[in-house]
């Protein structure tokens, strides 16, 4: 109840950001006017003035980070607006002083002005990257400079046309793409991602939203991305939102690609320097216990077989292969530690997935996303402490989002080297697949019988992360389920449902996200199987990571089925 209210409160932000502007304006304005001395009764009313703009600006420093806290929002565009901001307020606030106290003092009228000014300069470019996350980075050239910015125009495809190219498939980067650039990526792209869904590659447009797939192959009318487009334009759910409404030549060419499943074949694949990088990065406390650190030259590039276990070639992640079935997901009502929202129901898994042997690594991370903890810490915190680093250790200082890009890039290197079974991706795995691969066919809080023998957690981990795979694997092969770090999964930490479901995921716009399985400073009753726990989507933390997944599309991702 209270994240909704604050993020109610956080859409206020365009409100308060919009009253500052206006109000310092009119004070340059009244500064050029107080050189006349008979008008110097405006001195108060300028005082006045300053007081109102500096509580909008405060008003709008809150809401805007309560804004960015619901996600949606990420890259260097917002970075800069939010400390502009911050920055123009903490100027603004001097400036307030400085009015009320100003007297004769020369260097105090001086400070005054200085503190004004560069205020009013804070304000303009804090405004402009606050308007090119609303409108795009050419709003303010785009007619000025129309002539010469315009590029040839491209015909879109006439339905008769599509049979003559490509035996009549579409392609993504070539006949998708150019539709998306022109209306959509502006509020789904790399720095901003409305319902966290981004459209500029094909990877991110198959991972989808908060809300589920953007595109379900062979089947347009259940596909958001071409359905919404249809919609009247005076309609809530309308797309796109702010941009004109898509041609019916526009409109056509999507539902085709989509009836024909969608293509996706990624054009471009990544290079052998990016898929062969090798990670260097600072070794943590020696071990004499064997450690799954893995050559990558030795790994055959062969693609995964159903009911087989699998070594992604390009991450070198450890794939084990999880059959379907049917478990009880919850905790019954006697199990110590129980909570209100562990309910017991039945969940069938109508087909199987692959899920890693171990918790992601930090070399595994650096193959993919060439960063580390430091550098992901140092993007948030640099005050945070560091924990154990070293191939071997996992990944940690990784939000959700985080996690969701390097399954999107793994995604697209695998598809690129035509690898990847049809109709599955790389994800984080949903809830009840986690917590039926942690189970691995056993009801008692824990899968073993000895929680140290298979965790590391507050009793035993010396105070920090220890390397994957260090503790006995539960009965199906996975090490490191309890303990260690908590695990992100896609669900959102809703209630379960009361009766039995199939293939369940829970999505919502809330961001409060589920992680699963404890950490090394959790208490023993935080590993437990059931134990449901939950973190922003956005968020970094010393005891969060995440395990890789290779699921299937299998889910009908509506609200209505599944929350």
């Amino acid at each position: 109840m209270l994240e909704t209210i604050l993020y109610t409160l956080g859409r206020f932000h365009p409100l308060f950001v919009h009253l500052p502007i206006g109000i310092i304006i009119a004070v340059v304005l009244m500064e050029w006017l107080l050189r006349d001395s008979e008008v110097r009764m405006l001195l108060t009313a300028r005082r006045f003035l300053l007081t109102l703009s500096l509580l909008a600006a405060i008003g709008s420093v809150v809401t805007g980070l309560l804004l960015e806290s619901e996600g949606g929002y990420s890259g260097a565009t917002v970075t800069l607006h939010k400390w502009l901001g911050i920055f123009m307020t903490l100027l603004l606030t001097a400036t307030t002083v400085l009015a009320w106290g100003r007297g004769e003092n020369r260097w105090q009228f001086i400070s005054y002005r200085v503190c004004l000014f560069l205020t009013l300069v804070l304000m303009v470019f804090g405004s402009h990257h606050g308007a090119v996350m609303t409108h795009g980075r050419d709003f303010l050239t785009e007619h000025l400079f129309a002539e010469k910015q315009a590029a040839p125009a491209r015909e879109p495809l006439k339905a008769e046309e599509f049979v003559e190219i490509d035996d009549g498939m579409l392609q993504f980067e070539r006949d998708i793409l150019p539709i998306l650039e022109a209306s959509c990526i502006e509020c789904h792209g790399p720095d901003k991602q409305k319902s966290e869904l981004r459209m500029d590659t094909l990877a991110f447009i198959e991972i989808g939203s908060e809300y589920g797939p953007a595109v379900v192959p062979g089947e347009p009318d259940e596909s958001p991305l071409y359905y919404l487009t249809t919609y009247h334009p005076e309609d809530p759910d309308f797309m796109p939102e702010d941009g004109e409404p898509l041609t019916e030549e526009q409109q056509e060419t999507l539902r085709l690609w989509i009836e024909q499943g969608a293509n996706l074949e990624v054009i471009t694949p990544a290079t052998p320097a990016e898929t062969q990088l090798t990670a260097e990065l600072p070794q943590g406390p020696a071990s004499s216990v064997q450690t799954p650190s893995i050559d990558l030259s030795a790994i055959p590039e062969i693609a995964p077989s159903f009911g087989e276990n699998w070594l992604t070639p390009v991450a070198g992640v450890e794939m084990l292969w999880i059959a379907p079935g049917t478990f009880q997901m919850g905790s019954p009502g006697e199990e110590t530690g129980r909570e209100a929202i562990e309910n017991l129901h039945t969940v069938n898994l109508s087909q199987g997935f692959w899920l890693g042997k171990y918790e992601v690594t930090q070399a595994q991370w650096a193959r993919i996303m060439e960063s580390d903890p430091a550098s992901l810490r140092d993007e948030t915190n640099k005050s945070w402490p560091m924990y154990q680093t070293g191939p071997d250790y996992p990944m940690y200082y990784v939000s959700r989002l985080d996690a969701k890009e390097f399954c999107s890039r793994l995604t697209e290197q695998e598809r690129a080297a035509g690898r990847l079974p049809e109709g599955y991706f790389f994800s984080l795995p949903t809830e009840a697949q986690w917590e039926y691969a942690c189970r691995a066919g056993t009801m008692t809080p824990y899968n073993h019988n000895d929680l140290s023998a298979i965790a590391w957690f507050r009793d035993n981990s010396d105070g920090g992360l220890n390397p994957v795979g260090q503790k006995l694997p539960n009965a199906w092969g996975l090490h490191d389920m309890h303990g260690n770090v908590w695990e992100w999964c896609f669900d959102t930490n809703l209630q379960y449902a009361p009766h039995e479901v199939t293939d369940p995921v829970k999505v919502h716009w809330v961001k409060s996200k589920v992680v699963r399985g404890g950490s090394w400073r959790s208490k023993a009753e935080h590993l437990r199987s059931a134990y449901r726990h939950s973190a922003l989507n956005e968020g970094r933390n010393g005891g969060i990571g995440f395990r890789l997944a290779l699921i299937p599309r299998v889910y009908e991702w509506s609200r209505e089925r599944n929350m």
